[in-house]
């Protein structure tokens, strides 16, 4: 029934010039003589000219087209997409943020030849897809972008694997963490979040990285580490740092008005100690580690090359009493000018 309602001419024009367009395009032969060739031809001469994408810019909102921001739709066809609000990303990784931890020694300045590379994208609800078509890096500073209204996730990425980077009896030198206790590495792939085995892995390597920075002399400009914050900030004070140094920290705000921003997000960084990052001000860090302290029959599980051959667990018993790392640069530099040393640059021969 519906056929014979169909007109007749119109159909017959449609249908031919089809077929004109398709013997048009065949081979001489009229013969396509292998599958490649059948696609290749349906693609060419058929999909790519009676389908096409919508073109932005064209002054037309094609079909397929819709309001437009940022990535999503096209605005300059369709017209804008109100129904958004624009929101300030802020989140950096451990290095970045120790400048505001302690402003008087801030690790960027430490080589990272190894590190996660943590990044970070939002999931839209709406627009069932990321706001951004690639994932953003951290620490590059704040990034304001407008997100349509509705359900969004944030998403926070670990993009390099660290833990094929340092080896078990490392981790144990450089964290006093036994060996049989480690994390087998569960995550099945290299863009997961805070796998335990990672984010020990992480620490640890920080830490490494760190000694290396003070105390290795290496060809590249090691020998020119600054000497005083190496010297007055404990080696336990740098380690609890360390193992509480991995993810990312900040916040996603979106405005109010004349009011503060309302914080959407606040992301914390993660690690062995609940507030590692706060280093030895903060006796929680002291009293965690030691209570997570196991007797070891026959030997000092304190004692590591790491730590000049000393025990760590006596070193941190006897953080109690010592002046804190501010109190000790202050004095340290006070000292070297006092006595004309200045410099506090290590040459190629200062241990």
């Amino acid at each position: 029934m519906i056929f014979n309602q169909n007109d007749v001419l119109t159909a017959y024009e449609i249908e031919s010039s089809a077929q004109n367009q398709v013997s048009i395009a065949l081979p001489g032969s009229f013969f396509l003589e292998n599958p490649d060739d059948f696609w290749g031809f349906l693609s060419d001469n058929v999909v790519n000219k009676v389908f096409t994408d919508p073109s932005c810019g064209n002054g037309i909102c094609d079909p397929g087209e819709s309001k437009g921001f940022g990535r999503f739709g096209c605005a300059a066809d369709c017209g804008r997409f109100l129904q958004v609000t624009p929101i300030t990303v802020d989140l950096v990784p451990f290095i970045n943020a120790s400048r505001d931890i302690n402003p008087m020694w801030s690790w960027e300045e430490v080589p990272q030849r190894v590190t996660p590379d943590f990044k970070w994208n939002i999931w839209s609800d709406v627009m069932n897809d990321y706001i951004f078509a690639e994932d953003q890096p951290a620490g590059t500073g704040k990034v304001v972008v407008e997100v349509p209204d509705g359900k969004m996730q944030l998403k926070l990425y670990q993009t390099t694997k660290v833990s094929e980077a340092i080896d078990a009896t490392s981790i144990k030198d450089y964290l006093r963490v036994s060996q049989a206790s480690l994390p087998l590495r569960m995550a099945t792939n290299d863009f997961a979040y805070g796998d335990p085995r990672e984010v020990i892995a992480s620490s640890a390597l920080l830490f490494k990285q760190l000694q290396d920075y003070c105390w290795s002399i290496e060809p590249g400009g090691e020998q020119a580490t600054f000497l005083l914050n190496c010297l007055v900030h404990p080696l336990p004070d740098s380690m609890f740092k360390a193992m509480s140094s991995y993810g990312l920290q900040g916040t996603v705000t979106m405005p109010n008005g004349k009011d503060p921003p309302i914080e959407l997000v606040k992301a914390e960084m993660c690690g062995l100690l609940g507030n590692g990052t706060q280093g030895i001000s903060n006796p929680s860090n002291k009293q965690q580690f030691l209570a997570a302290r196991t007797a070891c029959v026959g030997r000092r599980e304190g004692v590591s090359d790491v730590f000049g051959g000393q025990d760590i667990f006596r070193q941190v018993e006897a953080l109690e009493d010592a002046p804190s790392p501010q109190a000790q640069q202050r004095d340290l530099r006070q000292q070297l000018l006092s006595e004309g040393g200045g410099g506090g640059r290590r040459g190629a021969g200062t241990p």
